[in-house]
This record gives structure tokens, C-alpha cells and sequence, in this order.
């Protein structure tokens, strides 16, 4: 019973602190005047139905509707926005009738617009939307996306956490990350018995567990078949729309997905030409070497793999052809350690520019700073990690050059292959740069397998061996990564700088335990220990 009216305590200092009168308790018995104790669910009901809004007229996706008016959005896209022929069907599917909509999954290309589809079917809902997504940066370009079709209370978590239920009006559309979701989520399930919800975001709390609100839009579906995602599908929504660049996992969990969000509505796939070129590197003797001291799949082997001397030899002819002169380059790895030599490995080379690394540390203002500098400059190189696999839109003349793979994963071949075919672009041009007679081998077979699955005629491989490299000069960029991965002098120098901060923490420390006695002692007793 504590329980139960500490939590609707603070659900009371949530809510705003109003009025209690017309509150009729449910809850045990044992209040004052012979009645019952005021319960959680008092609260939210009362709040709900009981308490009037800043705007009083119902709203209009409150009302029923009369198939015999005509009916048309209620906001506006703007003018030069024109939706493509595949997504009108994909739209129908999702909404085969007037203020109907059909849970289920929008499978498209990469680059086929997806998001348009997701921001058409709220803008046409009428009704506050969640729509969750895999990181930050997506967040911003839904947040740009739904504002060019005409919404304009659009929130986030950050903007949210001052909502008032009560007083605010509610959002046309929450955009949330997976995780941020998950997390809050999982405060709530945690709190349930702790009798407060101090940490959990009010947004969320109001839309998952009190009004049925109207879209549940999930970027990346197939993100959602993880067990700490999957909770974005128990949110108290009418419709759920799953939109997906690359349904597939590595897994046997797919199949959750139908059970979660529903069968798959909608499948469209782009006539492209999309042409591979797999080149095999082989690995020095002294690389080898250094490859058998390092741990299996840790980051100083990927490290290492990455800036093999053969593999820098290749992708300088790569940057260099005279086929992809005029192309700008993305340059993926997912070797977060080899990156930055990367950079500057490609700066100046036959006269690009190479805008900088995106890695998981990149700040969201750098990331954007990066890439719209990748836009405005021609010829331009950019060395991304796994962070730009999905929600970066390239411009159309990028080529992808993947100079190394941890993994066979189909669905991050599909979401790199993407970033290079955005809008009506209609071939695209993928290199990977392996070593030979190693698992990358393996990974890059696995992952083509599927790409001619989903291309079919449109799929063409071009294989260049070891033989056809040209042997390098460029060992200078590993030689420096093992230098500051193995030499002792290395970590002779961070242990010295470790003692004397520690030292200089150990004096400090002193010196303020002196001070303060001296403040603490008696005159008589501070003179005694001065003498």
C-alpha cells in the first residue's frame, strides 16, 4: 500500500500538482471519512478525462469519421516535395482506407526513401506519432524530414524532459533513439515497485502506458528483433509501421518481428547496376609476425589487418583511377584505432581532399560539420567507421571503398552499399580490399552471395588478385600504430606521467589536510604544534 501512494504521489508532482477535488479512490481501504485511499490508476484516469486541456475542442483523430466527406490531410508538405510512384504504394499498403492503417513492415532499398513514406503516413494520421530510430543523427534528419511535410510540434527527448501532460499540448510526433526508449522503458518496469518515477521521461511514460496514441514508426526494423529493442513494440500505439532498408540478421530472430510488428506489406527494390570490385592483398611476412602476437579479433588485429602496406598500396590506385577521378570517396573500416592514420594517409593524395574520420567519439557538431563539408567539396574523401552505415545521405557520386570487414554481415553490405545509391542514382560502384588467404575472405563472400540475390542481372563482381598490386612503400602509417602499441618507451612515459599526477594528488592532499587543522584546532594547541 506505501507503494501504491508514493507512486501516486509522484505521479501527482508530475501531473502538476492540480486540484484533487472530484478524485474518487479505488484504491485499499483505510482512508479518512470511511473512504478508500487514491491509487495510481485514480490519478492518471482522473488526469486523463477529468482535467481540461489548453485547447478544448476534441481533437481530429478523436472524432469518427464519415466516409462520405470528403477527407483530406490536415498539414501541408511542402510544395516541391513529390512523392514517387513506389511510395504512394507503399503508403496504400500501410493505409488501404480512410483513417485505417495496417500494421507491418515497408521493405525498400536503400536510398528508395523510406523515411518520406514514415512522415506521409503520420502527416495523413492525424494523431501523435513515436517514431524510433537507431542513433542521433537520424533523429535530426526525421526531426527535418517531418517539418518538410508540414508537422511543427516535433519533439525529443531533450526538449521533452520540461513536458507537462497537463499543460503542454502533446507533440504531432516524439523521435526517439532505440536505446533512449529502451532505457526509459526499463526505469519504468524497475521503478514499478520502488514507487516513484523520478527518472523516467514524462513524454514516454504518457504515451507508452496512458493514451493510445496514434503511429509507431521503427527506422531499421530489424534493429527491433533484439531483446533490449523489442520493448519499443509494447508502446500503447493503434498501428505499428516497421521500415527497413535491409531485413535480414545474422541470427534466427527475424521471424519475431511478425509476431512483434507484422507481415511484411510492402517490398520494393531499385533497377540498379551495382558493380563490386573485390581486390586480394597479400600479407607480409613481417605483418604476419606481428599478427600471430596479437589476440584474435581484438582491436589491434583489425588494427593492424587495416593498415596492412598492400592494403594502402591498393587503395592508392583506387583513389588514383582514372574511372572514379571525379567521384568522391567513402572509406570505410571498422578499425576505430586505424582511422585516424587513414586520414592522413589520403590527405593531398592526387589532389582530394579527405574532410576527416567519423567514428563513435566524433561529437554530433563534428559529424555534421564533416559531412557537409564532404558535400560542398569535389572530389572529396571521408574515412568513416561503422557510424555512417545507415541515415547519412551521401551525395550521388560517392564510391564505396570498404578496406576492412570484422564480420560477414549482409545487412551492413546492404546499408554500405546504400550510401552510395541515394535517390534516382541508378548504378553504384562498391571496392573491398582484403587480405588474402584470412577470414575477410569468407566475410566478403558471404556478404556478395547476397547482394547478387538481391540484384540479380544488376550484379556484376570484378576480382583483381595479389599479383595485380603493385608492391608499396607505404609501411609508415603501421610502423606508427605499432609504435604506440608496443614500444616500451611508451608505456614507460604514461607510467611516469601516472605517478607524478598521483604524487602531485598525494601533496595536494596534504596540504589541505594542514589547512584544514588549522582551522580546526584551539589557539592553545596550534601554537603548541607551530613550536
Amino acid at each position: 500500500m506505501d507503494v501504491m501512494m508514493g507512486s501516486a504521489m509522484h505521479m501527482w508532482v508530475k501531473l502538476g500538482k492540480f486540484s484533487m477535488d472530484g478524485v474518487v479512490g479505488t484504491g485499499p481501504n483505510g482512508a479518512p471519512n470511511g473512504k478508500r485511499w487514491i491509487s495510481l490508476h485514480d490519478v492518471v484516469r482522473h488526469a486523463y478525462f477529468g482535467f481540461e486541456r489548453p485547447v478544448p475542442e476534441s481533437k481530429e483523430w478523436e472524432r469518427d469519421f464519415d466516409d462520405e466527406v470528403a477527407w483530406t490531410p490536415r498539414r501541408k508538405r511542402r510544395t516541391d516535395l513529390h512523392m514517387w510512384e513506389h511510395q504512394i504504394a507503399a503508403v496504400c499498403k500501410c493505409m488501404p482506407a480512410v483513417a485505417t492503417f495496417q500494421s507491418g513492415i515497408i521493405d525498400m532499398d536503400c536510398g528508395t526513401g523510406k523515411s518520406f513514406v514514415g512522415a506521409e503516413l503520420i502527416r495523413r494520421s492525424r494523431a501523435p506519432a513515436i517514431v524510433v530510430t537507431q542513433h542521433t543523427f537520424s533523429v535530426d534528419q526525421w526531426t527535418t524530414h517531418l517539418k518538410d511535410f508540414g508537422l511543427e510540434n516535433i519533439m525529443t527527448l531533450k526538449d521533452a524532459r520540461n513536458w507537462k501532460p497537463l499543460c503542454d499540448s502533446f507533440p504531432e510526433a516524439l523521435v526517439v533513439t532505440y536505446s533512449a526508449l529502451a532505457r526509459t522503458l526499463g526505469e519504468m518496469n524497475q521503478q514499478r515497485t520502488s514507487g516513484g518515477f523520478e527518472e523516467v521521461d514524462n513524454i514516454i511514460l504518457w504515451m507508452a502506458r496512458v493514451i493510445p496514441f496514434g503511429l509507431l514508426i521503427l527506422d531499421e526494423v530489424h534493429v527491433a528483433a533484439a531483446d533490449h529493442f523489442g520493448l519499443a513494440c509494447s508502446l500503447y500505439s493503434r498501428a505499428i509501421i516497421g521500415l527497413s532498408g535491409s531485413l535480414v540478421r545474422e541470427d534466427d530472430r527475424l521471424p519475431l518481428l511478425k509476431v512483434n510488428v507484422g507481415p511484411v506489406l510492402y517490398r520494393h527494390r531499385a533497377q540498379r547496376f551495382v558493380t563490386y570490385t573485390v581486390v586480394k592483398v597479400h600479407i607480409p611476412e613481417a605483418v604476419a609476425n606481428v599478427l600471430s602476437t596479437c589476440k584474435r579479433r581484438e582491436k589491434d588485429e583489425h588494427a593492424v589487418r587495416t593498415l596492412n602496406p598492400f592494403k594502402l598500396g591498393a587503395l592508392k590506385s583506387v583513389v588514383c583511377d582514372e574511372a572514379l577521378r571525379d567521384n568522391r570517396l567513402v572509406v570505410f573500416c571498422d578499425s576505430a584505432e586505424a582511422a585516424p592514420y587513414l586520414v592522413e594517409f589520403l590527405q593531398g593524395m592526387d589532389s582530394r581532399v579527405c574532410v576527416g574520420v567519423m567514428d563513435g567519439k566524433t561529437k554530433q557538431a563534428t559529424r555534421d560539420e564533416h559531412v557537409q563539408r564532404f558535400r560542398d567539396t569535389a572530389r572529396a574523401t571521408l574515412v568513416s567507421t561503422k557510424v555512417c552505415d545507415v541515415a547519412v545521405d551521401f551525395p550521388k557520386d560517392c564510391t564505396v571503398v570498404i578496406l576492412h570487414s570484422s564480420s560477414g554481415s549482409r545487412q551492413q553490405e546492404v546499408q554500405r552499399c546504400g550510401r552510395g545509391t541515394r535517390g534516382d542514382v541508378t548504378s553504384a560502384h562498391i571496392v573491398h580490399i582484403v587480405n588474402e588467404g584470412t577470414e575477410e575472405e569468407g566475410f566478403v563472400k558471404r556478404r556478395l552471395k547476397h547482394m547478387n540475390e538481391l540484384y540479380g542481372d544488376g550484379f556484376t563482381l570484378h576480382e583483381r588478385s595479389s599479383a595485380q598490386v603493385e608492391q608499396p612503400e607505404y609501411s609508415i602509417p603501421l610502423q606508427r600504430l605499432l609504435t604506440s602499441i608496443t614500444t616500451p618507451a611508451v608505456v614507460k612515459e604514461a607510467a611516469k606521467k601516472s605517478r607524478q599526477i598521483t604524487k602531485r594528488a598525494h601533496s595536494l592532499k596534504q596540504a589541505v589536510r594542514k589547512s584544514w587543522k588549522k582551522k580546526t584546532l584551539p589557539p592553545t594547541e596550534l601554537n603548541s604544534e607551530q613550536s
